[in-house]
Parts: C-alpha cells; structure tokens; sequence
C-alpha cells in the first residue's frame, strides 16, 4: 500500500488516479473510485463499472456500488445485484437499488422483488427486506410469507417486521397467521407478531396458534399473554389444558378467569396430584419437571380449595377420584405433621398459626370427602 488516506490520493493526476483504480490494493481501489467520481461525475462510470465487476476483493466491490449508486448507474447495479459471486456485495447492491428507485418505477421495483423471491442467500433477502420503502408498492404478502418461514430467522425477524409495518389482519388468513406463529423460534419474533395480532384484537387467532405450536413457541405465546396481563374463560383455555404439561399449566394458571365450573376442579385436581405423585428425582429433566410441577401446585392450591368449599359436589369419575384421593392424603399427612411438631415457637417464626391452620385444612379435608363420597351429585 502506497497511499496512507484518502487525502493522499485526492492530490494525484487522473492517470495516476485510473492506475490506481485498476492495480491498487483494496483500499486504494476504493478511494481511487471516489475521487475518480468526484471528479468526473458519470464520465467516470465506464472505469468505475468495470473495476466494480474486476476486483477481486469483496469489500472493494461493495464500496464501488456506493459509487455507481451516487451516480445512479442502475444498470451495472441491476448486474452486480442478480449476478456477483458474494452475497455480501448482491445484499449492498439491492439496498442501494432500492435507495435510488423511484416510486413509481414499476419495473425496477419488479426487479429488486425478483431478486428478493429467486436469491437463496439470508444476507440478501434480509438487506432488501429491510431496506423496503416503497409506499405505494408493497412486497406482495405471498412472498412475504414464504419469508416469514426461511430457515434463517434473520429473514423471518425482518420479513415479520415488514408485515406488521405495512400489512393490515386482512391481508391475512386465519391459516397464514397461525403458519408464521407456529414456524418462529424466536421470542422476539413471536412477540412483534403478537402484538400487531394484539392491535387487531385477533385473540381466539393467538390461541388457537398456541394449541398448534411446538412447546417451546407454545410456552412463549403463553408468556406474552402473562405479560399482557390477558386474562381469558375456560372455554377459551379448554384445549391448551389437555396438554398437561406441568410448564403450560403454569402459564394457563397466570391467565385463566377462575370461575365455579366442574372442568377448572378436575384439572386443578390433576395438576395437585401430579405434583404430590412425582417420583424421586434421578435425572435432570425429572428435578426440572418436579421443579414446574411445584410451582403449579403452590399457584393453584388455594385455587382448587376455594372452588372445592363454594361449589356443590359433583359426581366424578375414577381417574378424578384418584387425582382428589391424592390430594386428600396429602392434606391428611400435613395436618399431622402440624399436629405433631408442636413447636409453637417455630410456626409464629414461619408466620402461621398452627392451630387455625389445621382447622382450615380439616375443613377442606371434610369438603374433599364430600365430593368422594357415593352421595356425590
């Protein structure tokens, strides 16, 4: 490298300059094309084009689009976009077509969407997606969506980011929502989208797209209903329940309206008994299982105890009869561990008054056997 900076080489003559353009190492080449540009304005183009197509170094190529793009040399450009070897150099190219395009240059619009559908690189689709500005021409949402599940989530972010920018709940099926909720992996994603369906008030949409996703998706739809504060009936949350996955359950707890229905009980009960039945941990996955199977417990034990108390007993099957039996026994052991530790001292110090809480648990014991007993309803 002869030449330290650009200031350098701005002083040279225009021989040495065009020299430079075609021999100088990848830096020189740049600054060279500048001042060439500079200078000469678009009778520089027929030097600059062809060092644009020579040079061997990617880098220099992408810094001589920069120029053809200043001196809107939309030919060479289209050229380097569709046919350069480095997707690197195609991405830089198709954001500056898109800079220098008019609005209401239908074909160079058609153009860089071509290349958008046929180009199989993540860099370039992720450059023209967001690049995109044309108002009054809009990616069409077909190729949107087909974006909207590349194999590469930078393409998905962005083509979910154009939908939500420019695109309304109608231009939307009801399959094509759930298509892109189910196929994102990421949180970010998962929540851009939820929220543009938010502003539509498309909720039955966000549910049924959880019951649909993976578990992991699943869980973050979940979640940003918690966040959101949501809240929704039984009826709404029915089928997401018969999952029964510890993890779920946590999360259909946090929005479930809890109301006097027979159905909330039993899956209650379910999801008491699971945590009380839980084996001895032996593995990782069986402690974090545990883990989410006591947090649900802790949340919804009080739930399931009110509802036992208000509500008539009911007439229930074996399988529930088990799930309440459980719960029972579970009670029944922990009044006696009360009973028998009778350290006063210790429970006032934990902030529980033993006494009255043996006869809470007594009372909910007596309602337990109620709904167990032949005479249920």
């Amino acid at each position: 490298m002869i030449y330290q900076n650009y200031e350098q080489v701005k002083k040279l003559n225009s021989s040495v300059l065009e020299t430079l353009l075609s021999d100088g190492d990848a830096q020189e080449r740049v600054w060279a094309a500048w001042e060439i540009g500079l200078r000469l304005g678009k009778e520089a183009l027929p030097n600059i084009s062809l060092q644009a197509h020579n040079a061997p170094d990617a880098g220099t190529r992408r810094h001589m689009v920069v120029v053809l793009a200043g001196l809107g040399h939309y030919s060479i450009l289209s050229t380097l976009a569709t046919h350069d070897p480095n997707e690197s150099v195609r991405g830089t190219t198709a954001q500056y077509m898109i800079r220098i395009t008019d609005q209401n240059d239908t074909e160079k619009i058609s153009l860089i969407i071509n290349i958008l559908e046929k180009d199989k690189s993540p860099i370039v689709k992720q450059s023209i997606l967001d690049s995109w500005d044309f108002d009054q021409h809009q990616i069409p949402i077909l190729l949107l969506l087909d974006c909207a599940r590349n194999k590469f989530e930078v393409v998905r972010n962005s083509s979910i980011k154009q939908i939500v920018k420019n695109r309304s709940a109608n231009d939307l099926s009801t399959n094509q929502i759930i298509c892109i909720l189910t196929d994102q992996i990421t949180r970010e994603s998962i929540f851009l989208f939820l929220n543009w369906l938010l502003d539509w008030d498309l909720y039955d949409v966000m549910i049924l797209s959880a019951e649909k996703a993976a578990q992991s998706s699943k869980l973050m739809i979940l979640d940003f209903f918690v966040d959101k504060n949501l809240t929704f009936s039984w009826e709404k949350l029915k089928n997401l329940s018969q999952i029964r996955n510890p993890d779920t359950d946590i999360r259909i707890l946090n929005i479930l309206k809890i109301e006097s229905n027979l159905e909330i009980i039993l899956w209650l009960a379910f999801g008491l008994a699971r945590a009380i039945n839980l084996p001895k941990i032996r593995s990782r996955s069986q402690y974090l299982e545990q883990q989410s199977a006591s947090i649900f417990y802790n949340s919804a034990k009080d739930h399931f105890l009110s509802l036992i108390k208000a509500m008539i007993p009911h007439k229930i099957n074996f399988s529930d009869s088990n799930n309440f039996q459980t719960i029972l026994n579970h009670l029944e052991n922990d009044i006696e561990y009360f009973d028998e530790y009778d350290d006063e001292d210790f429970w006032e110090d934990e902030g529980i008054n033993s006494e009255e809480y043996i006869k809470e648990m007594e009372f909910y014991c007596t309602c337990i056997k109620k709904w167990l007993s032949k005479d249920a309803l």
